[in-house]
């Protein structure tokens, strides 16, 4: 019995009850236990390492769709900023195109003959017009762009043969002083093309009408009926409310005043008739008695003697500038004669002379005689001579002096024969003077310098002349010692007697010598 005991392990089981292995079975049990926990640990590790591989690319993927859709992103942001910008601009600055044919709206030659001076105050007068007129629409907020078309070399060779000399000398001038006086103002020269400038005028008008931010075209072609067909076809397309007129001449197109449309009125910037088709070289030629073929005289009319123009030829040559031509003045009209001052005042000097008024204490008798607006003188043939009023209708105020009549007389017009504001001149046309009443507007004529002499030029009417060569108050004017007066030229102050006194040499004296 106590051998058998002594050879059989006795296992003692733990507090758990379960058997107590030895400790090489409790190593390998261990181990094994280690094992399986590697082996899962490794195996959920592979596990989650694919997944965030795939989690990364799947990142990857969704980072480059955010770029993506953050590019369009800024796209769209830029896209609604100019979209947002454009209708703003819509809304707020609209588009005003101006077209003119200018071979029909002309330019006044006045304006032109003062070349780039004149292009700048033409720009300025028709910039003027158009705003006043929008701003009396209700627009105010808008670009305005101007296109002027063309034939330069037509008329150059009209103005030369109306004898328009300076406004044909001055054209090239103009046109870049009109084209520098605003960024958007533009007159080109198209050429001598048939209907060159229609063809602008009717390609820039097809793709403007139609843009939603072109509110109004401002159409400068009334003159000729060639347009009709393309105004009707925009007015048919509902188009109508954006056209406004701006007439160069004063007469219409039938076919265009028909369509009723509103129209800007500007009656000192354009010609207000065509030029007449008398070439000026042909009143030149006939002007001592031959009468032009477009001009026979009626049955009963007595010929002309010779040296003395024609009627016809009397009737156009106050509204040319004849100073070259010795012509003898009409004798029975003693207010005038058939050399218009005005016209021929136009050859004494390219300077316009303005805002000269006579001096305080010098009565320079009607306003009218004012020399503020004598650089407007008129360039003008007969035919488009404007009315100058009723002439003779009635006797002015004896009680009262000529400057004093209610309205006064119209120097211009009673010494010249030619008043550019006609019918409209707020100067009376129609008293009939007697030689004291007309003597009194000359003398008073004389209180304002000439142009010519006080630009210390010749005067082409020399003592003829109805305007002042010499300051009335001579060399003890009050005005010259003050440096106001407004006679500057050269010599008018100074009197005859010492401007004809001949020059003597001063006597030689002996030399003293002092010791």
């Amino acid at each position: 019995m106590t051998s058998e005991t002594h050879h059989t392990p006795h296992l003692t089981p733990d507090a758990a009850g379960q058997p107590i292995l030895a400790p090489q079975e409790l190593a390998q049990y261990h181990f094994k236990g280690l094992e399986e926990s590697l082996l899962r640990i490794l195996n959920e590790s592979a596990t989650k390492q694919s997944k965030l591989i795939a989690a990364e690319r799947d990142l990857n993927v969704y980072k480059q769709v955010y770029d993506d859709l953050q590019y369009r992103f800024k796209e769209l942001e830029s896209s609604k900023a100019l979209v947002e910008k454009q209708r703003d601009e819509l809304e707020k600055g609209s588009r005003v195109i101006t077209l003119i044919d200018g071979d029909g709206a002309i330019f006044e030659p006045e304006l032109i003959a003062q070349g780039q001076t004149g292009g700048h105050l033409a720009a300025e007068q028709l910039l003027d017009s158009i705003k006043r007129y929008l701003a009396e629409d209700g627009m105010h907020e808008y670009q305005l762009y101007v296109y002027i078309f063309l034939n330069k070399r037509g008329l150059s060779d009209t103005f030369n043969r109306h004898g328009l000399l300076q406004a044909k000398r001055s054209f090239d001038e103009f046109i870049i002083g009109f084209n520098q006086a605003k960024e958007r103002f533009l007159m080109v020269d198209v050429g001598n093309a048939k209907e060159a400038a229609d063809s602008k005028i009717k390609a820039i008008l097809e793709s403007e009408i139609r843009l939603p931010q072109t509110k109004k075209i401002i159409f400068g072609g009334c003159h000729d009926n060639g347009y009709v067909t393309t105004l009707r076809s925009h007015i048919t397309e509902g188009h109508e409310s954006k056209f406004i007129l701006l007439p160069g001449y004063a007469e219409i197109a039938a076919g265009i005043k028909a369509f009723a449309l509103p129209h800007i009125i500007n009656s000192s910037l354009f010609l207000a008739e065509k030029l007449t088709n008398t070439p000026f070289n042909d009143l030149v030629t006939n002007a001592t008695g031959e009468v032009p073929a477009s001009a026979p005289m009626k049955a009963g009319t007595p010929s002309p003697q010779k040296g003395t123009p024609s009627p016809q030829i009397q009737e156009a040559l106050p509204s040319f500038s004849f100073g070259f031509l010795d012509l003898e003045p009409s004798r029975s009209n003693p207010v005038g004669s058939n050399l218009s001052y005005s016209q021929a005042s136009m050859l004494q000097g390219p300077e316009r002379q303005r805002g000269l008024s006579s001096p305080p204490g010098l009565d320079s008798g009607a306003s009218s005689a004012s020399s503020e607006d004598w650089g407007d003188l008129p360039l003008r043939p007969a035919a488009v001579r404007p009315n100058l009023g009723p002439k003779g209708q009635r006797k002015p105020d004896p009680t009262l002096a000529m400057s004093k009549q209610v309205p006064p007389p119209c120097t211009k017009f009673y010494l010249t024969d030619f008043c550019k504001f006609g019918g409209e001149c707020t100067y009376s046309h129609d008293y009939v003077l007697q030689i004291d009443q007309f003597e009194e507007i000359k003398e008073n004529a004389k209180k304002t310098p000439c142009m010519a002499i006080n630009s210390n030029n010749a005067c082409i009417h020399g003592d003829n002349c109805c305007f002042g060569h010499k300051c009335p108050n001579g060399n003890t004017c009050y005005f010259l010692r003050q440096g106001k007066c407004y006679f500057k030229g050269r010599d008018m102050h100074k009197s005859e007697q010492a401007k004809e006194a001949p020059k003597t040499p001063p006597k030689a004296r002996r030399a003293v010598i002092i010791r």
